[in-house]
């Protein structure tokens, strides 16, 4: 097994060795940079800290086109993946998403509070959800969207994609207000 390359024996990969970062030029620990197979030493030859300036710098460079594919990516995605997904984040951080729900509760008390009525309303029959998207007529399981707040019981039922799309747009004319 003493095999020069990729393969490395445990005692050669255990020892701390120093190593060079080709973007930076400064030496650093092997832990300071990210494991890659493909590598001799096993581990990437750029640091951890140029190789997430590189990810960052790409990112902001290429934003819209990164969001849109991932807008695309979750429209493809079948529901019940959706619903599973969201169960599994819930089930790995509980509290996480326990405390998400109560800061935004504080953070947005007209928004919770018009929710809170609403999905009551609906819960007892006084609104009846209906069976089709009021925007595209996809047959679904639609979602209440309140266009104001201050009108808990005033809904426009849409599908999720609609829905997303309904919240990229107002998300999109805020960011060019802001710009």
């Amino acid at each position: 097994m003493g095999c020069w390359g990729r393969f490395q024996t445990e005692a050669w990969t255990s020892r701390p060795m120093p190593k060079r970062c080709f973007k930076c030029g400064v030496v650093k620990e092997l832990s300071e940079f990210y494991a890659h197979s493909m590598m001799a030493d096993g581990h990437l030859n750029k640091c951890k800290t140029c190789t997430l300036a590189d990810v960052k710098r790409h990112t902001d460079q290429n934003r819209e086109r990164i969001l849109s594919h991932r807008r695309a990516f979750y429209r493809r995605e079948p529901p019940e993946v959706k619903r599973l997904r969201s169960q599994a984040e819930f089930a790995r951080a509980p509290e996480r998403t326990r405390r998400f729900k109560e800061e935004s509760s504080k953070r947005y008390p007209i928004k919770t509070e018009a929710r809170r009525i609403f999905a009551r309303a609906v819960r007892i029959g006084k609104i009846r959800r209906p069976s089709k998207c009021s925007r595209c007529g996809k047959a679904c399981k639609p979602h209440g969207h309140h266009g104001d707040y201050s009108k808990p019981l005033s809904v426009e039922w849409v599908c999720s994609r609609c829905h997303a799309d309904i919240h990229n747009a107002l998300r999109d004319a805020q960011r060019s207000i802001a710009s």
